[in-house]
């Protein structure tokens, strides 16, 4: 419950944000940024604005209720406080990079490529913390065919791949901080393409060392 009220409090949030900058805007603002930064994209203020928060509500109501219709049910449970703080770190950094933008679009001195790897990087680091504290699912972690066929293979992946985000999340962080927002893109990308490739590997090597056992019809489902 403690994590439904957070919840609520950003969405919230987000529509304050979203009525202030309503009526601070210019009715046609920077809406999209390149890689390196430099403002590529142009709309009507409400892409600013609303449709993030719009966004927000989409994310909200698929997290809270996906885990309710599909399968592992009962894994759930087993970290139903975990997935709280997941669901509220995700959206807790969308309020953040919508503030962001809203700010980039009024005109403020704002890195908006910078601040965006360090909102991410942060997220990166909590997501790696929570990793190993994941039960086997098909909406949340590392899925792949060889992660979700058994526990240990998720487990194992998970251990290693909590460790990568929380690498990949502080160098995100410090990138942000001190180097330009073209070299941040760089990191970033190349980090979370890089550790996504490793865990997905490693998920294989694991299920074919542990004697490719399948579990998919066990009792958890």
């Amino acid at each position: 419950r403690g994590y439904l009220v957070a919840v609520c409090v950003i969405l919230a949030a987000s529509l304050g944000v979203a009525a202030w900058f309503q009526q601070a805007l210019p009715e046609r603002v920077p809406t999209h940024w390149n890689w390196k930064g430099e403002i590529d994209g142009w709309g009507p203020r409400w892409q600013a604005t609303w449709m993030i928060s719009g966004v927000l509500f989409g994310i909200a109501a698929l997290t809270l209720g996906l885990p309710l219709l599909g399968p592992f049910r009962r894994n759930f449970e087993k970290f139903r406080g975990t997935y709280g703080a997941i669901v509220t770190a995700v959206l807790g950094t969308f309020l953040g990079l919508q503030t962001l933008i809203c700010l980039a679009s009024s005109g403020a001195n704002v890195d908006i490529g910078a601040g965006i790897c360090v909102f991410l990087g942060g997220l990166f680091v909590l997501l790696g913390n929570w990793f190993g504290k994941i039960r086997r699912n098909f909406y949340v972690g590392i899925r792949t065919p060889w992660t979700l066929a058994n526990d240990y293979v998720w487990e194992r992946t998970h251990r290693l791949g909590g460790k990568m985000f929380v690498g990949v999340g502080a160098m995100c962080i410090l990138a942000g901080l001190l180097l330009p927002a073209w070299v941040c893109f760089i990191v970033m990308m190349g980090g979370l393409i890089g550790s996504t490739a490793v865990s997905i590997v490693y998920s294989l090597i694991c299920y074919r060392r542990h004697g490719q056992i399948d579990e998919l019809g066990g009792s958890e489902c």
